[in-house]
């Protein structure tokens, strides 16, 4: 009788143990995800069509679209060309940029 309450006791302990360690590890935090690489800019003439699709509401048709009517001079022109509408221009004019072409070198050779 002496040796089964011990063991018991023993048993008892033991899952006491191994609840508290279980509770332990589920409680850990696990460390938090690494950020999303997103462009804070994008050049409307040299972007790819997944760096388009990084704007928001701008999908894979509208990403191509963009690509098909390259070039663009400034980023209303989305708007006028009816690429995008009003409220996805709203949403992406402060992300899109058009940097300035290098103007072409003229030489003159005497």
């Amino acid at each position: 009788m002496r040796i089964f309450c011990c063991l018991k006791l023993a048993l008892t302990g033991l899952s006491i143990l191994m609840a508290t360690s279980t509770v332990a590890i589920s409680q850990r935090q696990l460390p938090a995800p690494a950020p999303s690489i997103v462009p804070r800019w994008v050049d409307l003439n040299f972007a790819t069509k997944q760096q388009l699709m990084t704007l928001e509401g701008v999908n894979a048709e509208i990403a191509e679209q963009i690509v098909r009517g390259r070039p663009y001079k400034s980023a209303a022109e989305l708007k006028e060309r009816k690429v995008v509408d009003e409220a996805v221009y709203d949403k992406i004019k402060t992300r899109v940029i058009i940097p300035p072409q290098p103007r072409k070198l003229l030489l003159q050779i005497a």
